[in-house]
């Protein structure tokens, strides 16, 4: 896997990424995937080897991301050069799983959960939110929840569905 020589990238660790979907299981056969806040598309990327049908990666860095898919079916992967908030508000298709990883403490949760347009994500959908172990966040915002945090290290990584 690449990295950037210069950005201010922190990709998700190998042990973290192998929590994540070992909880997430079966539910990421067949499912299509946005990946916001890329970086290396170390998530997608694992989820793609884990038996999703697409990917869909976003981020304003895609170089690297470019690298790392380069050995991937391009009918399996879309890469968009662009802000995770334009994403949010103007996709128009339906995502089993969106991966967010911003970098630390940058975002407001507020305004991230209650940008996610209703339709984006499917009604069994699942949002992978990770975060600094420091920070906090509600249990409900906007329509969704976090049904469970987990920590790892200096990391949480929150776990939301959309109430119905």
């Amino acid at each position: 896997m690449k990295l950037p020589k210069n950005a201010k990238i922190r990709p998700t660790t190998d042990k973290v990424r192998a929590a994540i979907f070992s909880i997430l299981g079966e539910k990421v056969v067949n499912s299509n995937i946005l990946d916001l806040f890329a970086g290396t598309g170390a998530l997608g990327l694992e989820a793609l080897s884990r038996g999703a049908s697409k990917c869909t990666f976003a981020d304003l860095n895609i170089k690297t991301i470019i690298e790392n898919t380069a050995f991937v079916e391009k009918n399996k992967i879309v890469i968009k050069k662009a802000d995770a908030f334009r994403i949010l508000k103007k996709s128009e298709e339906i995502y089993d799983l969106i991966f967010a990883d911003p970098p630390y403490g940058q975002y407001n949760f507020d305004n991230f959960f209650n940008i996610i347009n209703k339709t984006l994500l499917a009604d069994n959908g699942i949002i992978i939110y990770e975060e600094s172990a420091k920070a906090e966040m509600k249990k409900k915002i906007g329509y969704y929840e976090c049904f469970d945090v987990r920590k790892y290290g200096d990391t949480n990584i929150f776990f939301w569905r959309k109430l119905l």
